[in-house]
């Protein structure tokens, strides 16, 4: 039995075919349900205290898949974090490419961000690409 709060151990004891007590305010959240997720004190408790060698099995075949649906989705195929950036997106859509990473182009990119209003055309894609990142 692995017990963590957020940590990746999570997917390694799973993988290794450990059940795994975690709390929801992880990385998986409650999209992946590949650990015995628990959401307040009191069900982090209750969930300890339902502990016993006769309850406790290997992950289901559900919480294997699950592991590799998140593993898939969140380690292997996850977009770099400079692409990301809020001032790359913006250049990427502003110059149709992507910029150089540079301090020069960070600053000058982040005052137009400063500037850019709700009802530039550019506006609604922008703020659209920034939440599926």
């Amino acid at each position: 039995m692995g017990i963590t709060h957020h940590g990746s151990i999570a997917e390694e004891l799973t993988f290794l075919g450990v059940p795994v007590v975690a709390g929801v305010y992880a990385p998986w959240g409650r999209a992946y349900k590949f650990v015995h997720a628990w959401n307040s004190p009191s069900e982090y408790r209750k969930t300890l205290m339902s502990l016993s060698v006769d309850n406790w099995y290997r992950p289901s075949e559900l919480m294997s898949d699950e592991l590799y649906r998140y593993v898939l989705e969140c380690r292997i195929y996850v977009t770099s974090y400079v692409d990301q950036a809020a001032w790359v997106v913006f250049a990427n859509l502003n110059d149709g490419a992507a910029p150089e990473i540079s301090l020069e182009n960070y600053n000058r990119y982040n005052e137009k961000l400063r500037n850019l209003s709700f009802d530039s055309a550019i506006f609604p894609e922008f703020v659209e690409k920034l939440r599926c990142s």
